[in-house]
């Protein structure tokens, strides 16, 4: 292996959003996947409108492009931005 996918990193409970939790698991997951892991690629993706969004782009991932139309959620179809970081870019926001 040299790439994982996030899948999802949820806070479930509503009183413990906006506390840091979010960013300090994705951190967590950073960490493991480039240092522990030695893998080259992770990315993720998020529908328009999630506001966790601007977390990852505060860690430092960045847009690759956009799933059209590509995931259904309560019978609307939402696009799906694709994000990535790649291990030297980590190495020298985390190093």
């Amino acid at each position: 292996g040299w790439k994982a996918e996030i899948w999802r990193i949820y806070i479930g409970e509503i009183a413990l959003r906006g506390k840091g939790l979010g960013k300090e698991a994705m951190k967590a997951m950073m960490k493991y996947c480039f240092e522990d892991l030695g893998l080259k690629r992770v990315y993720l993706d998020h529908y328009t409108g999630n506001p966790a969004s601007y977390l990852y782009l505060s860690l430092g991932f960045k847009y690759e492009g956009v799933l059209r139309h590509n995931c259904r959620k309560n019978g609307i179809l939402y696009d799906v931005h694709l994000m990535s970081m790649l291990e030297d870019e980590y190495k020298e926001l985390y190093k």
